[in-house]
């Protein structure tokens, strides 16, 4: 049994509405599409689904439109039946929605023996099944359903979450892209041959373009974590700080205010203990001075204030 659908601009309807199917039947009840130059360019699905099970979606081929509707939608006494198209216009995504139409199902009477259902195929599922048609000449490359699948399948690549170039570069993520064997892995990182991760990371060359006046990439093996630029081969940086020379070192900037830092306290110290042993001689050399008899040298012996550790010494008249 077919059911037949018109879809004219965003409506669709059930031609044949006097047919009443029986539910719970598969691989039987099929649809066929007629669709009106409104959807032309576009990949339309049809979706499925009954009272209670979730939206099933078919993809048309874009040559007959006929196929079997999936068992899971007919297990209710109601099908619902709806349609959507993606296509590009003039650079936009354009995407049409038909109404839905719902029609009665008989109820069927009882079923033994049957054998365990295989679940349909997802949309996914259809597209591989129709590139293998392909393959095996059961349906032509050059149909305009087959241009509809090369787009969707084009589209699944586009939006996988990783991608290797022809030279055996690596990228992840949105606007991603790596070159010669390089990885890049964040949104709109860039890698010649080295790696970049985080989000606007390059790890790259940089040259002017006197044309232009901006700059054009060129591949480089350094290596950038975090968003900015490390265009020095051989190195490693995080965000804007270098975290090893090419030679394998540390930068100076990664330790040179600690060292400077230590040498500056040494210095300090060492001025205190040089103030500080200055200081001690200087006391000693008065106490020894305090300590040592002192010379008078008078014209006669004193009789008071004398000087209990005082020598007195009076010249001689002659030598």
């Amino acid at each position: 049994m077919q059911l037949n659908f018109k879809i004219k601009d965003d409506h669709i309807q059930l031609l044949n509405a006097t047919v009443t199917p029986v539910n719970k039947s598969v691989n039987y009840l099929t649809a066929a599409f007629d669709i009106d130059d409104a959807w032309d360019g576009a990949r339309v699905t049809a979706v499925f689904c009954g009272r209670s099970n979730d939206p099933l979606s078919v993809l048309l081929d874009g040559i007959t439109n006929i196929f079997v509707i999936p068992w899971e939608a007919l297990q209710s006494d109601v099908l619902k039946v709806s349609a959507y198209g993606i296509k590009e216009n003039d650079g936009q995504t354009v995407r049409i929605t038909s109404n839905t139409v719902e029609l009665r199902l008989d109820k069927a009477g009882p079923v033994q023996g049957a054998e365990p259902l295989t679940p349909s195929f997802t949309s996914w599922e259809q597209v591989v099944s129709r590139i293998n048609d392909i393959e095996a000449g059961i349906v032509p490359a050059g149909s305009i359903g087959m241009e509809k699948l090369d787009d969707a399948l084009q589209n699944k690549i586009n939006t996988k979450a990783d991608k290797q170039n022809a030279s055996g570069g690596f990228a992840g993520g949105r606007d991603a892209y790596a070159q010669n064997g390089g990885g890049a892995v964040g949104s709109g990182a860039y890698s010649g041959e080295g790696f970049a991760g985080g989000k606007e990371a390059w790890a790259c060359g940089l040259e002017t373009d006197y044309e232009t006046g901006g700059f054009f990439q060129f591949p480089i093996d350094s290596i950038q974590l975090g968003s900015g630029i490390n265009s020095k081969p051989k190195t490693f940086q995080v965000y804007t700080y270098r975290m090893m020379n090419a030679d394998g070192t540390i930068p100076y900037e990664r330790y040179g205010a600690v060292v400077d830092t230590k040498i500056a306290e040494a210095k300090s110290q060492h001025t205190a203990d040089i103030e500080s042993l200055s200081k001690s001689i200087d006391t000693k050399i008065a106490e020894a001075k305090s300590i040592i008899p002192k010379r008078y040298i008078v014209s006669e012996l004193p009789t008071t204030d004398i000087d209990e550790n005082g020598t007195y010494l009076v010249p001689a008249d002659e030598p």
